[in-house]
């Protein structure tokens, strides 16, 4: 509060501890009083104002505040919501997209397809043994030199596949699964099982130059189809013979007997008895 050094009522100057005017006989007093009850009235009123105008702030705040978090969770809600959705479709599609590309049919189609293939590697990927085991390289390379000398077998092996009703040492089974949701086929091919025959004396048999161990007039064995080089080395009066023959096993034939025979002197003179015999036989000589 400002403090008062002129007389309100007159002009007169007075002092600052003056009760009355001197001049006028204004009460200096009195009037310090009532000028200090209005200002503090008014700075109450204004304390007042101020603290409701706070209130109110407050009020507008926390409503502001609850209405921003309802808001901000509806909003969040949308979002999940909607994330949710998204992510519903977008599963659903790539299910049935899935299904549809890794289809039994599409995948034999493929098979029948790599399964001509004169590459072992692709062969490798896609044929399996009766242990759902790959092939190795040297199991799979007959296959394709088979493909290589008979187009007809080549032709025949697509047919089966595409058929789906294989038969003989074709089969297609489930052997997986695609994403860890498809079933996931292959090939299975089994052995062929054939004989080998000869009048040799102590032969030895090899299947592409590799000697098997077991000797023997009369060999069973099972190989996997394919094109083979057969040898058998052996003695024929009192010389030695190295017979040679190409094998080729097609997985949709039954096993077969490969004669490995030489023909001696024995023979030659059996051929000319038996007709002797036969003639003495029908004229009762």
């Amino acid at each position: 509060m400002k403090k008062i050094n002129f007389c309100p009522y007159c002009g007169q100057y007075i002092s600052l501890n003056s009760a009355y005017c001197l001049r006028c006989g204004f009460n200096i007093q009195k009037y310090r009083n009532r000028t200090k009850i209005a200002l503090l009235s008014k700075n109450n009123q204004n304390m007042i104002k101020s603290k409701k105008e706070i209130k109110f702030n407050q009020s507008n705040l926390r409503r502001y505040h609850k209405e921003s978090i309802q808001k901000n969770k509806k909003h969040q809600f949308l979002i999940i919501f909607s994330l949710i959705i998204f992510l519903i479709v977008g599963v659903s599609t790539l299910y049935f997209t899935g299904t549809f590309y890794f289809s039994r049919s599409r995948q034999i189609k493929k098979l029948a397809e790599q399964v001509i293939s004169t590459n072992p590697q692709t062969l490798s990927k896609i044929i399996i043994n009766e242990k759902n085991q790959p092939l190795k390289y040297s199991e799979i390379l007959p296959l394709t030199k088979l493909y290589q000398s008979s187009k007809h077998e080549q032709e025949l092996m697509y047919e089966k596949i595409i058929s789906v009703p294989t038969a003989g040492n074709i089969q297609i089974i489930q052997n997986g699964k695609i994403l860890g949701l498809y079933p996931k086929y292959k090939i299975l091919l089994k052995k062929n099982c054939f004989t080998l025959k000869t009048n040799l004396k102590k032969p030895i048999f090899a299947i592409d130059n590799y000697i098997l161990n077991n000797t023997g007039n009369l060999r069973t064995i099972q190989l996997y189809p394919g094109k083979y080089k057969i040898e058998c080395i052996g003695i024929s009066n009192h010389n030695q013979k190295h017979l040679k023959q190409d094998l080729f096993l097609s997985p949709f034939e039954q096993k077969q007997t490969i004669n490995f025979h030489i023909k001696n002197r024995n023979d030659h003179k059996k051929r000319l008895i038996d007709p002797l015999l036969d003639i003495i036989k029908q004229n009762d000589f």
